[in-house]
């Protein structure tokens, strides 16, 4: 995601880059006790280019929350079809309205 994303020129890019434990120096992600991605928030972070298709493979992710970057294309399917995962997208991203039943909880 960091090299797909513009990460370079994300607002806080702590940890992506340099080996180090995605758990505990990565911004903006959460894990559980066994090192899993249960959360990820970058909403505001500069994140550009086509919305992350790789966050499918997180299957212990519950937070998601990209919203206010540059992201474009809608959140794919199977990131929005995964189980127990709440999610704030932008309106660009989301292919529901705001206030409409869909695949973002919130809509900014």
């Amino acid at each position: 995601m960091y090299y797909e994303n513009g990460g370079s020129t994300w607002t806080d890019n702590t940890g992506w880059v340099g080996g180090g434990d995605h758990c505990t120096t990565w911004f903006g992600v959460t894990c559980d006790e066994n090192s899993h991605i249960t959360e990820l928030v970058m909403n505001g972070n500069q994140v550009s280019g086509v919305y992350p298709s790789e966050l499918s493979r997180l299957g212990q992710l519950t937070d998601l929350n990209l919203s206010s970057n540059t992201l474009t294309g809608e959140i794919p399917q199977d990131v929005c079809d995964a189980s127990g995962l709440t999610i704030v997208g932008d309106a660009t991203n989301c292919p529901n309205a705001a206030g409409e039943e869909g695949c973002c909880d919130t809509v900014v």
